[in-house]
């Protein structure tokens, strides 16, 4: 109930975590979260991970395009999901991990899309989607003998 009358005043409700696996001394995994609730009128909740591959990263798609990193849109709970996942064993396979531009939410408006946030990872996904849409009528079964998703 309170959520409209303070973004009237130019609050912004919104939650960043940053998360750290450590192993044996050494940093495994960093995992960074940025999430604007449905109730401030934007749904945005945009992942960007560096861990070593699990299955699931290798079965998806846009591994085949480029082992190194991949990008993914879904639904999650009735809110898209954006996730730019970095392969920890192929860091020299992958763009520059991208940062978040959190800029937006100083400004009115808030933070309204994944394009604000992380554009450059926003524009691999937007160009490799033509190319996933041909490896899906192609080979449907993605190819998980990579060792390094082992």
């Amino acid at each position: 109930m309170l959520i409209r009358p303070v973004k009237r005043i130019g609050v912004h409700v919104f939650e960043f975590n940053v998360t750290l696996w450590v192993e044996d001394g050494k940093l495994t995994a960093i995992e960074e979260t940025f999430f604007v609730p449905r109730a401030v009128g934007a749904e945005v909740y945009v992942v960007a991970m560096t861990s070593n591959p699990a299955e699931r990263n290798c079965k998806n798609l846009s591994y085949q395009l480029h082992p190194g990193f991949i990008t993914s849109y879904q639904e999650r709970y009735g809110t898209p999901e954006f996730t730019n996942w970095t392969n920890a064993r192929r860091p020299h396979e992958a763009p520059p991990r991208p940062r978040m531009d959190l800029n937006c939410v100083t400004t009115l408006a808030g933070c309204q899309s994944v394009a604000e946030i992380l554009p450059s990872a926003w524009i691999q996904h937007q160009g490799d989607q033509p190319k996933i849409e041909a490896l899906q009528k192609t080979a449907p079964a993605a190819n998980v003998s990579d060792t390094s998703c082992r």
